[in-house]
């Protein structure tokens, strides 16, 4: 995984070995952890696998990443995948929005570092999504409320869609379409940045 330096470094020398160069890095590894928990009953290994994943993986592959763009100097791309919920407070998932804070910030002072190396770094933020990150959730709570999964999810995605703006849960497209901007040529002046991608949820 992206936490483990030997393997995020023998990837990248793989790449290396195929393609000759990495002109651009796209991060979307990531994990959710438990939904529902305060913080006062937490556990101590929740809140590491999250740093252990979403920050310090950031870094690890950030680092292995930047190297070879740095070395070979002609420029480069990063996006990382970061969270709404590393904007806003996120009562019941502190491990997990902590830890995309963290890439917002990782992402701002590399921005900074591999700017004299004309390489962007930007981070997006998505907001409701109907991803497997949500199917722990969906099982456990589906099992509370004496539902299924299937009853649970569809309940869950109807709430979540009311609170969107533009009244609709978001798309791989979405994200997809959002990533093709930052990693082509007409985002060559962005660097630093974290857009969200939330349908109006999220608006600063």
């Amino acid at each position: 995984g992206v936490e483990d330096s030997k393997e995020v470094n023998a990837a990248v020398k793989a790449t290396i070995d195929k393609f000759g160069r990495i002109d651009i890095l796209v991060n979307c590894a990531g994990t959710r952890g438990p939904v529902g928990v305060s913080i006062a009953d937490g556990d101590e290994k929740d809140w590491r696998l999250m740093f252990d994943v979403n920050s310090l993986g950031t870094m690890i592959v950030s680092k292995a990443v930047a190297k070879e763009m740095i070395r070979r100097n002609e420029g480069g791309k990063i996006v990382h995948i970061a969270s709404a919920a590393g904007k806003l407070p996120c009562p019941g998932s502190a491990a997990y929005a902590a830890s995309k804070w963290a890439v917002i910030g990782i992402v701002q002072a590399l921005a900074m570092e591999l700017a004299p190396y004309k390489i962007n770094v930007n981070a997006i933020n998505p907001g409701f999504f109907a991803t497997n990150l949500r199917d722990d959730d969906a099982t456990l709570h589906s099992k509370e409320k004496g539902v299924t999964v299937e009853q649970f999810r569809e309940e869950e995605y109807k709430m979540l869609t009311n609170m969107v703006p533009l009244k609709r849960m978001g798309k791989v497209e979405d994200i997809a379409d959002v990533t093709y901007y930052l990693v082509g040529e007409q985002s060559q002046y962005i660097t630093g940045i974290s857009i969200n991608v939330t349908g109006g949820t999220l608006m600063h």
